[in-house]
């Protein structure tokens, strides 16, 4: 067989003639009988499947956005959880509070006796200031003489 061309093909009819070769397309279909079936070198094209970006972005889109309701769904179950403790706690600790406020008798304690000790060092014995108020007197009286206010 040759290579088929843009515009010729190479028909063999479905009885095995050859009658409408080197004929293009159009013109097969027009010439040769409606009874012959025309088989061409090439397959006939075939559609292929095609998935649109948009419809895969739209399925990864929901996966995450349903590991994202899991996530905020097991946060929600842990802060709750985290409450339900905490409030727990701040009862326990209220009921201990209130029963430590409950005033409870206790006993007079036990001290052991104070022991004075006498000490061993000496008393200090007073000593007067040596303040010289008798020299100041003097001074003052002297100080106020009229001999000084000359003028």
């Amino acid at each position: 067989m040759r290579s088929a061309t843009r515009h010729e093909t190479r028909s063999i009819f479905s009885d095995g003639s050859r009658s409408c070769r080197s004929l293009s397309r159009g013109e097969a279909s027009r010439t040769c009988s409606k009874d012959q079936k025309v088989q061409t070198a090439h397959k006939p094209t075939q559609p292929r499947e095609f998935v649109l970006a948009s419809e895969v972005r739209a399925v990864l889109r929901s996966q995450f956005d349903e590991e994202m309701r899991e996530k905020e769904r097991r946060e929600r179950v842990r802060r709750e959880e985290d409450e339900r403790l905490r409030a727990r706690r701040e009862a326990e600790d209220l009921r201990m509070n209130r029963r430590n406020l409950i005033f409870h008798a206790s006993g007079v304690r036990q001290f052991s006796p104070v022991r004075i000790k006498k000490s061993l060092t000496k008393l200090t014995s007073p000593v007067s200031p040596k303040l010289r108020t008798s020299q100041r007197g003097k001074k003052q009286r002297h100080s106020n003489s009229p001999q000084q206010f000359r003028g």
